[in-house]
């Protein structure tokens, strides 16, 4: 069973509050005056922000969940940082203004197994494209007593997961000029089919809006960063059950645009061995700064 599989599973940390629009940046912005904020009887983020203490822990969880913050612990003492990606927001789009941060955003939640469980089933497990919401929900249970029997949940919870997911990517009315929509909702992840009483349909990505600089970070994040081996196979883009053809809703067509795209632009190398595709970087070089080159080519 890999680290994976074996790890923690959470639902509802979110307290049913989907990831809205400028909470992000109120957290950020807060914690960086308070790096004790996000710690248990602190008070000062609702004292600023005029929010509730559940709104308040579902800010800590979309901020742990798309990787923006983390918790340590020092000397038996627990206490909270932003990661270098938070960091990197904070400097270039704390208001979370470019898709190129939502897209990595998107791609730390879908990863993170613990904290956002139903997000990580959902795009790395899921297979179906369309579905309804009891449909999703009885999928979910069956996945849950066969892999992790002993977890169960009241229909109210599931329910809760549903409609959490939905608003994450799925803006109400198609409005998205107010802060209680989720900025994910940008990616056009998902959608309602008109006229089928609320059945919902995965979306396949679209080229123009995941820069390609984007897609190589995540690339050397979820498959180089932190481990020895410096390639990554091609098929591992597609066929490993968590692979960034199912977090993004491609296509092998689309992920090999992209492939020859860096390719071109001398980020990648391309290579056979024997019947397999490898894929080495050109430069030895880490995903944030990938990221950095982004910021820099937008011009933030």
């Amino acid at each position: 069973m890999s680290k994976r599989e074996g790890s923690k599973m959470n639902f509802g940390l979110h307290q049913t509050f989907c990831m809205r629009q400028d909470w992000i940046y109120q957290g950020l912005r807060n914690f960086k005056k308070n790096n004790k904020l996000f710690l248990e009887n602190n008070t000062t983020i609702m004292d600023e922000t005029g929010l509730g203490p559940n709104s308040v822990k579902s800010i800590k969880f979309w901020m742990e969940s798309t990787g923006l913050m983390k918790e340590e612990k020092h000397r038996g003492v627990s206490y909270h940082k932003l990661t270098d990606f938070g960091d990197l927001i904070w400097s270039h789009d704390r208001l979370l203004d470019e898709y190129g941060t939502l897209w990595f955003m998107h791609y730390k939640l879908t990863e993170n197994r613990e904290f956002a469980t139903t997000w990580y089933w959902f795009f790395n497990k899921y297979k179906k494209t369309i579905f309804s919401k009891d449909i999703f929900i009885k999928d979910l249970i069956r996945d849950l007593k066969l892999n992790e029997s002993k977890y169960t949940l009241p229909l109210r919870t599931l329910e809760a997961e549903y409609y959490c997911l939905v608003k994450t990517y799925v803006s109400e009315n198609n409005r998205i000029s107010d802060n209680f929509y989720c900025s994910l909702s940008k990616l056009n992840l998902l959608s309602f089919i008109q006229g089928s009483r609320g059945r919902l349909k995965k979306e396949s990505l679209k080229k123009e809006i995941l820069h390609p600089l984007v897609f190589l970070a995540i690339l050397i994040e979820k498959y180089i960063d932190g481990s020895e081996c410096k390639y990554i196979r091609r098929i591992d883009l597609s066929n490993l059950s968590y692979n960034v053809k199912n977090i993004f809703n491609m296509d092998n067509q689309t992920i090999n645009y992209y492939l020859e795209y860096l390719k071109e632009s001398n980020y990648i190398n391309i290579r056979q061995k024997e019947s397999r595709k490898l894929i080495e970087l050109s430069h030895n070089i880490d995903s944030m700064d990938i990221l950095k080159k982004y910021y820099n080519q937008i011009n933030l």
